[in-house]
């Protein structure tokens, strides 16, 4: 008797996997989040771009603190040990001067 019952169970879940499926439709993929140039710095902007050509990455100035604090795990150790200053976009040129100097003149184009 229970041989039966577990032949039965396991012959609806088999069917029922058999069901016509409904088409999900269209999948919207998000674009990106920032967009480059930013527009503050003209000069800034156009080394910005060729930065993000080179490296792939996002050099932004004009962000949020909400964008600054986003972690992937809420909670996790060390969120408060970064403080967020914004710049201004006049200042954004000396800040590449620097990074070019401490980090990108160590990398091969």
């Amino acid at each position: 008797m229970k041989m039966r019952i577990y032949a039965i169970l396991l012959a609806i879940l088999f069917l029922g996997g058999c069901a016509k499926d409904t088409e999900i439709g269209k999948i919207m993929v998000p674009g990106a989040d920032y967009t480059l140039p930013q527009g503050g710095d003209v000069t800034a902007d156009q080394r910005i771009l060729k930065l993000y050509e080179t490296y792939g990455s996002y050099f932004l100035y004009e962000f949020s603190e909400k964008d600054f604090n986003w972690t992937q795990i809420s909670g996790s150790l060390g969120d408060d040990i970064f403080r967020f200053d914004p710049i201004e976009p006049g200042k954004v040129a000396n800040l590449l001067d620097l990074l070019q100097l401490t980090w990108f003149d160590f990398y091969d184009q």
